[in-house]
């Protein structure tokens, strides 16, 4: 996408005929786009392919509007608390067994954890313990559709069915999963007080009815939310704890505050909001690697940008990745400033058009809430379980197109005595 900017300015397009793309970048780009909802439809097949044909990802704007009302009360402070503290207690059982004097991909292992504490958030606490190593096994593979090179990840993206066909083994375990975790409910095998459970929420009578599709709704929308949710908070985890531990002074600031806002306290999600540096260490790590790095839509009217002309029907890539890097947002758009997002100074607000790491304002993906407890909670957690260093202090390498990811993980050195809390 840099290379498409820089070669082509701020229109560019890929390919031909029904896989063609049109790439736009800058500001005016970005408020057209992100301020006009009508026009503008998600077309997120990779994700769909997995998702499904009714997922938030797959519907249309009118139907996508009537699906995020009938799903608001899944994102409640109470349900994101609970999911944020499932990864807090699944990173700590990883962070403490990491070997003290020995080097880990905290990348990998902070990954894995969320993706337990997805499983038994979105399917149910007790899946790992039936499904074992496979399920795990399953969820991984299925990035691979979305995580490609970017010319793969297009061609499927244009087309979810033969995304499906590509992963119809690992697609069916996942569906098998899913579909008997339902049956369990319905059989009242599962109790559900939990107050994170979806599957429980969405077989509410007064739910169910609001369905598109009943219980394929169902399935669509769990392993959305288990997909949309792990994955890119992987990636901002990742970041994030390259940010800190790259800079001395950065990371010196942020222990000086977990110190003074938690003292012994291990962090939960509802301590978590007092960490408001920790908060500007992750939006800065999200403006330098936003985890996703391009947003697709697809215009429903023709329209004209820079003396071109769009047709009508036409597949748009924004790119957060530029947009985040511009010189024309940004001062020193290279320099990892957590201080920039401090409103309380004289840093000034930032566009829309400028930041938009997880959608526009008025179709933002309805997870991002999430992220915003969980990344600077784990965070903190890393910090409390004792000194970790960056095993290498080359710039990591970059990855993936759906999530951003350091391609060769994020090695850490653990501390010789292991002060885990």
């Amino acid at each position: 996408m840099s290379h498409l900017h820089r070669t082509y300015g701020p229109v560019a397009a890929v390919g031909a005929g029904p896989l063609r793309w049109t790439f736009l970048f800058g500001a005016e780009a970005n408020e057209l786009v992100l301020g006009s909802t009508e026009n503008f439809e998600f077309s997120y097949g990779g994700l769909q392919a997995i998702a499904g044909d009714t997922a938030l990802v797959a519907l249309p704007n009118a139907e996508n509007r009537a699906m995020r009302h009938v799903l608001r009360p899944l994102f409640d402070r109470e349900r994101v608390d609970t999911y944020a503290d499932r990864v807090l207690d699944r990173v700590r059982e990883r962070v403490a067994a990491w070997p003290p004097g020995g080097t880990v991909d905290a990348y990998a292992e902070l990954r894995h954890a969320v993706r337990l504490a997805s499983v038994d958030s979105f399917i149910g606490p007790g899946v790992i313990a039936r499904e074992g190593d496979a399920l795990d096994a399953t969820l991984e593979r299925l990035h691979t559709v979305l995580n490609r090179s970017s010319v793969l990840t297009l061609l499927v993206w244009n087309a979810p069915r033969l995304g499906r066909l590509r992963l119809r083994g690992p697609l069916g375990r996942v569906d098998r999963v899913v579909r008997a975790e339902i049956a369990r409910r319905r059989a009242g095998r599962t109790a559900t007080p939990d107050p994170a459970d979806p599957i429980g929420f969405l077989l509410r009578p007064e739910v169910h009815s609001r369905l598109p599709a009943g219980d394929d709704t169902v399935r669509d929308t769990v392993v959305s939310l288990l997909v949309a949710s792990y994955d890119p908070t992987s990636s901002a985890l990742g970041w994030s704890l390259h940010g800190l531990l790259a800079h001395p002074e950065v990371l010196a600031e942020a222990r000086r505050e977990v110190a003074r806002e938690l003292g012994d306290e291990p962090v939960r999600a509802s301590t978590a909001r007092r960490l408001k540096y920790l908060g500007h260490v992750v939006a800065e790590a999200l403006r330098i690697h936003p985890p996703v790095v391009a947003s697709a839509r697809r215009c429903v009217a023709a329209f004209d940008l820079h003396g071109h002309r769009i047709p009508a029907g036409s597949r748009i890539m924004l790119s957060q990745f530029t947009s985040h890097r511009s010189p024309e947002s940004w001062t020193d758009p290279e320099h990892f400033d957590p201080g920039r997002w401090d409103r309380t100074g004289a840093a000034a607000a930032v566009p829309p058009s400028a930041y938009f790491p997880y959608g526009s304002p008025r179709r933002r993906c309805p997870g991002s809430g999430m992220a915003a407890v969980i990344v600077p909670a784990v965070l903190a957690a890393v910090l409390q379980a004792g000194d970790v260093a960056l095993a290498d202090e080359r710039p990591p390498r970059l990855d993936g197109f759906a999530a951003l990811r350091p391609r060769d993980g994020l090695p850490v050195r653990v501390p010789r005595v292991a002060e885990n809390t």
